[in-house]
């Protein structure tokens, strides 16, 4: 079972968050068109009605961190699902982001399963990864759309993970310098996520203890905006436990 860090701005501990500046983001973001999942391109037609909201913090002011990390982990505790103590299947996310110039980007997205605050790295437990394409996206804000990931068969343990996002040049590993993350803080309508987020300030390729941040200027959370979709309960058996068995494996 993962441990989620409860407290994170204690002086005299080893891992005291410290503030970072935030932007407004004006109005609400864009949907981009279309991505590339493995190889394909897909328009955006969500994932079906068989699905739940398991996490969802797209609610209040919407901006971007004043340091435009394109490296960056949240925390994310889903509403108790239908397989809650068993684990759950991942079947859809969106996400948002910024872009300032136009950019052809991949968002590498990781899930974990241990988050602890005081450990380095502070998250372990790699559960699930995947990379989606975006081609010649324009100057502002922008979400996913809600993307099908119901094939990758991404399995989560517990109700309780850390989702870290990865934005890079197209077809490269080298981070993208105009691409970032989009926060909404107005605090997660379904779930929960603790008020801090991490991104690479030591530039060393891992999240560690000092690299705990939230925002100045209350109340706006410290949150990606992100959504996640597990199955209904009823449709948990289409999955099939050979879905459970590849999706444990994948651990």
């Amino acid at each position: 079972m993962k441990t989620i860090l409860s407290v994170l701005v204690l002086a005299g501990t080893a891992s005291v968050a410290m503030a970072d500046d935030h932007v407004g983001v004006s109005g609400s973001p864009q949907t981009v068109n279309g991505y590339t999942i493995n190889g394909e391109y897909h328009t955006n037609g969500g994932v079906g009605a068989r699905n739940v909201i398991a996490y969802d913090n797209r609610a209040g002011g919407l901006f971007t961190s004043g340091i435009r990390p394109a490296f960056v982990m949240d925390d994310v505790s889903f509403t108790p699902g239908p397989a809650a103590g068993g684990g759950q299947f991942l079947t859809g996310i969106n996400f948002g982001f910024s872009v300032n110039g136009p950019a052809s980007f991949d968002a590498q997205i990781y899930f974990f399963d241990t988050l602890t605050g005081a450990a380095s790295p502070v998250n372990t437990g790699l559960f699930g990864a995947f990379s989606v394409g975006f081609g010649s996206v324009a100057n502002g804000s922008y979400q996913s759309g809600l993307i099908d990931i119901t094939s990758l068969s991404i399995f989560a343990p517990d109700d309780n993970l850390g989702v870290v996002f990865r934005f890079v040049q197209a077809g490269t590993n080298t981070l993208a310098t105009n691409v970032t993350s989009l926060f909404a803080g107005g605090g997660a309508t379904v779930g929960s996520s603790q008020d801090v987020y991490w991104r690479d300030a030591d530039g060393n390729g891992q999240f560690d203890s000092g690299d705990a941040r939230f925002f100045n200027g209350a109340p706006n959370l410290a949150n990606v905006y992100m959504q996640l979709e597990v199955p209904a309960p009823a449709s948990l058996a289409l999955l099939g436990l050979g879905g459970i068995v590849a999706g444990r494996r994948r651990r």
